[in-house]
């Protein structure tokens, strides 16, 4: 802490939360005061309503002035106390996807209540033709016809690549909106999706901040493809194997390590077929 001094700090809001998320995990500690304006549109809020929820279940109290400014008291401590941690929407999205396309896992561990803003998977879903409900703390979504929507991604984009896969199988066209910051992901997200998806059959376009999406009637396999070394990609792609006429490769495949270490041991456990070729170590 020598180093970072309390006092303003001016932060894009349209880049990436974590930056923010990080001065509020550190600026209660310092001795003094701190404030944190935000100079631009604020996406991806949600992480930072549990980030602050999460703070204050340890004591911390962070004043958040509608999205444009945080003030940050000075000398907290953080107090220790028994914390569930809740299961992870971004992760089940996959899941939700596959079932929207035909499968039928239900998910534990997902809070029906949760601040997650990739939570809207399935109202998303929802409005693209499934149905959705939590029964004694599992979550069902029941795959009915498909049919496209206009999504808007500036508060969820890491659900986007999953999400493009099961507007390619929906009838019509699908408009993803606000999607400029999957540019600056792991890899351009939105330039990997539109050219794997392509791959296998899709018909997909990508511009400076969308994709547009015409459905097709199903996916072709048979060739590699490649997770650009990003695990939502990987994951994504892992999802679309399922529903391609013939199998795929999936090059750099062991990148799903970053998020989700057992994703491929779920994978086959609930039915996935793959001859490990290389998973990495």
């Amino acid at each position: 802490m020598d180093n970072l001094k309390p006092g303003e700090f001016y932060i894009e809001g349209n880049v990436s939360s974590q930056f923010i998320s990080g001065l509020i995990f550190a600026l209660p500690l310092l001795n003094g005061d701190s404030k944190i304006y935000i100079t631009t549109e604020f996406e991806s809020k949600s992480y930072l309503d549990l980030t602050i929820l999460v703070l204050k279940s340890f004591g911390i109290d962070i004043k958040n002035k509608g999205y444009r400014e945080f003030t940050i008291k000075g000398n907290q401590e953080y107090k220790n106390c028994n914390y569930r941690v809740e299961g992870d929407y971004s992760q089940g999205a996959y899941f939700l996807c596959a079932n929207a396309l035909g499968s039928d896992i239900s998910l534990s561990g997902l809070k029906e209540d949760s601040l997650q803003g990739d939570k809207r998977i399935i109202g998303i879903l929802d409005s693209m033709g499934t149905s959705s409900k939590f029964v004694n703390d599992k979550l069902y979504n029941i795959s009915r016809e498909l049919t496209g929507t206009t999504i808007d991604a500036s508060q969820c984009p890491d659900i986007i690549p999953v999400l493009s896969l099961v507007a390619t199988l929906s009838k019509g066209e699908t408009k993803i909106v606000n999607a400029h910051r999957l540019k600056l992901k792991e890899c351009d997200r939105l330039e990997a999706t539109r050219l794997e998806l392509l791959k296998l059959g899709g018909d997909i376009e990508a511009t400076e901040d969308s994709l547009i999406i015409k459905g097709v009637d199903k996916l072709r396999g048979g060739i590699k493809v490649w997770s650009h070394n990003d695990h939502r990609i990987a994951m994504m792609l892992s999802i679309a194997s399922c529903f391609c006429e013939e199998e795929i490769v999936i090059c750099d495949s062991e990148c799903i390590s970053k998020s989700y270490p057992n994703f491929y041991k779920d994978f086959i456990e609930l039915g996935g077929k793959i001859d490990e070729w290389n998973l990495g170590k």
